[in-house]
C-alpha cells in the first residue's frame, strides 16, 4: 500500500518493478490522491464510490480501466501530468465509463498523448449504425464539467480548443463537455462539427458557428434545449 491505496505489483527477473496497477482506494479515503509515480495502470473500479476529491495521475500511466473513477460523487478535479521534457511515454487508453456519474467533476486535465477512443453502435443485423471518435460514456453524466484542458508535448489523436475536444490539428470539434455554460464560438481552424459533438449540452444558451464550418454531423446539437 502507498498513501492508503492498494497496488498490485509484478516484479521482473532482476527484482525490479515490471508492472504496477492501482487496485483499490478505500471508500472512506478523502482529500487528494497522488498515484505513485511508477504506476502504469489504474484498475477497473479502483476508486469506485470513494470520497476522494482530487486525483493526480503520473505520466507513466498507459491505461485507465473501465469505471475506474465512476460514482465518485466528491471528486471535483482530475489532473493527468505532462511527461518530462524529452521523455518517451506510451499513449494513454481510457476505457468506457471511467468517470460515469462523477457528477461533481469540474476540472479535467488530459494529456496530449491520449489515444483515440472509438464508440460504435450496431443494429439488429450486426452492422455498425453509428461511429463516434470519442466514447461519450467516459464522461457520462458529468454534468458539472464545463471545460477540458490538455497538457504535454507529445502529439496524439486529440487537441483541446476553448475547452472543446478536437482532432489533433484542430479542424474538427469532436466533443463538448455536457456541463458547459459559457458561450461557444465555433470558428478559427474548425471546419467540421462531428456527429453528436454537442449532444445534451443543455446548459449552453449562446452558440455561434462561423462561415469557415463546412460540415455539421448528424445530431451534433441534439437536445441542446438552452440554445
Amino acid at each position: 500500500t502507498e498513501d492508503g491505496a492498494m497496488y498490485v505489483v509484478t516484479y521482473g527477473e532482476d527484482n525490479t518493478v515490471a508492472h504496477k496497477k492501482l487496485y483499490l482506494v478505500p471508500l472512506g479515503k478523502k482529500g487528494e490522491l497522488r498515484i505513485a509515480d511508477d504506476t502504469d495502470e489504474i484498475g477497473s473500479y479502483a476508486m469506485y464510490k470513494s470520497k476522494i476529491e482530487k486525483v493526480v495521475i503520473p505520466a507513466g500511466i498507459s491505461v485507465v480501466r473501465e469505471s475506474a473513477m465512476a460514482s465518485c460523487t466528491y471528486l471535483t478535479e482530475v489532473e493527468f501530468l505532462a511527461e518530462d521534457e524529452g521523455a518517451t511515454v506510451e499513449p494513454l487508453v481510457i476505457e468506457t465509463g471511467v468517470f460515469k456519474t462523477t457528477t461533481a467533476l469540474t476540472k479535467l486535465v488530459l494529456p496530449s498523448r491520449l489515444a483515440e477512443s472509438v464508440y460504435e453502435e450496431k443494429g439488429t443485423d450486426g452492422n455498425v449504425t453509428k461511429t463516434l471518435h470519442f466514447d461519450p460514456t467516459i464522461l457520462d453524466s458529468c454534468t458539472s464539467l464545463e471545460m477540458l484542458e490538455m497538457v504535454g508535448s507529445v502529439k496524439g489523436y486529440y487537441s483541446v480548443i476553448d475547452g472543446l475536444l478536437c482532432n489533433a490539428d484542430g479542424t474538427e470539434v469532436i466533443y463538448c463537455p455536457r456541463g458547459r455554460t459559457t458561450p461557444v464560438t465555433i470558428g478559427g481552424t474548425v471546419s467540421v462539427v462531428q456527429e453528436e459533438a454537442f449532444k445534451s449540452c443543455s446548459k449552453i444558451t449562446e452558440l455561434t458557428v462561423t462561415g469557415g464550418v463546412k460540415y455539421i454531423g448528424k445530431n451534433a446539437f441534439a437536445s441542446c434545449s438552452g440554445i
